[in-house]
């Protein structure tokens, strides 16, 4: 386990991507052996393998450039440009890493534009000074009587599985592969969370692992 920790993250490039994938499909090399000539581990191999589809249409179209399948815009672009604009400010001026589950909250507006109004507070035509004070106080009231029950029935936060956390980034790849500009640095970063969320799943089961053997 203390070897894995001192290891260091490899990020791999694009080409390198693809020059695996041509060497495991064209001339038979396993993966073990690709794991060992480029220092990474198995499972980022496979990764790789498993995704080389989307891999290869994302390195033709950094050749092909202007060659690009149209596709049908975003019902809510400037929301789109919005996490684009938030997601390139974190990268460039924190040291926060954020994760395809996080963008995917922030990039759906669809599902959460709606508009919150309170049922009890009154709709009919002007309120006089005095209306309107005790509307306040009356809706003062039932948020303090309704704060106790609030703080017992909040939910609590879902725990993600590796598993479900890929497959929203694999779901974040596609989004960006899909859009007429180029998002090649996004799509590679993506794929680096990808290797990120692999390698501390694989630490996480070999400290099991090595905690079973010591019983």
């Amino acid at each position: 386990m203390s070897n894995l920790n001192k290891k260091k993250r490899k990020c791999i490039s694009l080409e390198t991507k693809v020059e695996i994938i041509k060497k495991h499909c064209e001339q038979k090399i396993a993966t073990s052996i690709l794991a060992k000539e480029y220092s990474v581990n198995t499972s980022t191999i496979s990764t790789i393998l498993s995704s080389k589809e989307k891999i290869l249409e994302h390195f033709e179209k950094n050749l092909c450039g202007t060659e690009k399948k149209r596709i049908k815009l975003s019902s809510f672009d400037d929301v789109d440009k919005a996490v684009l604009f938030w997601f390139e400010q974190v990268q460039k001026y924190s040291n926060v890493t954020v994760s395809g589950i996080e963008i995917q909250i922030f990039s759906n507006f669809d599902k959460y534009a709606y508009v919150s109004i309170d049922s009890n507070f009154p709709a009919r035509g002007l309120l006089s000074d005095v209306e309107i004070i005790n509307s306040v106080n009356n809706t003062a009231q039932n948020d303090d009587s309704d704060s106790d029950v609030e703080e017992i029935e909040k939910p609590k936060k879902p725990v993600i599985s590796s598993k479900e956390a890929i497959d929203k980034i694999n779901d974040l790849k596609d989004f960006f592969l899909n859009k007429n500009q180029d998002f090649s640095k996004i799509v590679d970063f993506l794929f680096n969370i990808e290797n990120v969320v692999i390698e501390k799943c694989n630490t996480k089961q070999t400290s099991i692992k090595d905690f079973l053997k010591k019983q």
